[in-house]
């Protein structure tokens, strides 16, 4: 019996640029993320680049990426207080749910549509998953869930 791999080159073609696409298309073994708002001629270059082996993530991606990792590793000491302040067991099943479903980048309005509840009652629980986890928006929250192992990423 023979086994053949095929080396496949995947480039994600996305609108969005938010921490949590990037990084499941990069832990699924994508070595491009683009934007659609890409010139065609940067879109040629980045195949380029991978096809020749590399990798390419568009430069906005980039700059968030970057901007997330040094406000984590300037606030490390702090992020770690909150893991041991405020652990998954303070949030309510309800706001657990809202908390998962943020981890894969739904609106308000899509997460309300998802669990059958007014966008106005997402609201409320972000807000209040917000107080509990001591973060001040929703990517710290899902940053920091991830971390820990509070929310799955598919």
């Amino acid at each position: 019996m023979y086994t053949v791999t095929l080396k496949r080159k995947i480039i994600i073609l996305s609108i969005h640029d938010g921490e949590n696409y990037v990084q499941h298309a990069l832990k699924t073994g994508a070595q491009g993320y683009l934007l659609k708002e890409m010139d065609a001629d940067a879109l040629i270059d980045a195949v380029r680049v991978v096809e020749e082996g590399g990798s390419y993530i568009h430069p906005k991606v980039t700059h968030n990426l970057v901007k997330e990792y040094r406000r984590l590793a300037t606030n490390r000491d702090s992020v770690h207080a909150v893991e041991i302040k405020r652990p998954l067991h303070l949030l309510t099943r309800r706001e657990c749910e809202v908390l998962q479903i943020l981890a894969y980048g739904k609106s308000n309005r899509a997460i309300g549509e998802t669990l059958y509840i007014s966008e106005k009652t997402v609201k409320n629980h972000v807000t209040n998953i917000l107080q509990k986890m001591i973060v001040n928006d929703r990517t710290q929250a899902v940053v920091l869930a991830i971390k820990n192992g509070w929310v799955e990423v598919k």
